[in-house]
């Protein structure tokens, strides 16, 4: 079964270049094979959207999350998860 994370960056001013290495932060730390980011400031890509585009990928096991990235600080808003419902 494989594993995928939506995360939700909650910076507004989220800065693209830094999403590889939290990508690579998520998956080592949640074992999730794929990760999509969800921030404030994309106006065609919602949580909705990545979870389709896991679900195409074969993702049969979710986990949502908040996450904020501070320059050089990634953190997880570990006790803020979100739930998805079908």
């Amino acid at each position: 079964m494989k594993t995928g994370a939506i995360v939700y960056m909650l910076n507004k001013n989220f800065n693209a270049d830094r999403e590889p290495y939290i990508i690579a932060a998520i998956k080592k730390s949640h074992n999730a094979e794929i990760v999509e980011v969800v921030s404030h400031g994309q106006a065609h890509f919602d949580v909705m959207d990545a979870w389709w585009r896991l679900t195409a990928k074969g993702v049969q096991k979710f986990i949502c999350l908040f996450a904020i990235d501070r320059g050089g600080n990634f953190k997880p808003a570990v006790k803020r998860h979100l739930q998805l419902c079908k």
